[in-house]
């Protein structure tokens, strides 16, 4: 069990881990700052930093395969009763908030979270809404 669900373990909460919301998997991008990124792989950091369009990271997965993962857990989620923690990472949360928003998956880098802080989402019979964004905690 990682530690940050141990306290919520502890008061008798239920704890599940689900793979679906980790992180976007930025493939061999990962750990690289935008200058590495950029010369290692110059023509996948050209078509990302345009900003127009959904792009596969080398090795890694595009925002349409984290769309696919996250309308799973949401279904998964409008079976529940009561309320739901999900703990999860920020450019997740980032394309879950502008998936439901209806902006292209792209579009998540207009988005800006804080460590620690709290998204709030919603199924109403409108479909999923933002109750709040980047709450501090």
């Amino acid at each position: 069990m990682r530690r940050r669900c141990r306290p919520r373990a502890r008061k008798g909460l239920a704890v599940e881990t689900d793979e679906r919301v980790n992180e976007i998997d930025n493939g061999e991008l990962r750990y690289m700052d935008e200058t590495e990124a950029a010369e290692k792989f110059p023509g996948f950091w050209s078509e990302y930093a345009r900003g127009d369009g959904d792009v596969r990271f080398p090795g890694g997965e595009p925002g349409g395969d984290v769309i696919k993962r996250q309308d799973g857990v949401l279904k998964d989620m409008e079976k529940e009763t009561g309320n739901v923690l999900v703990v999860s990472h920020d450019g997740f949360i980032r394309q879950l908030v502008s998936s439901i928003l209806g902006a292209p998956v792209w579009r998540r880098d207009r988005l800006k979270t804080s460590y620690g802080s709290l998204t709030g989402i919603e199924c109403t019979r409108y479909g999923w809404v933002i109750s709040g964004f980047n709450i501090p905690l």
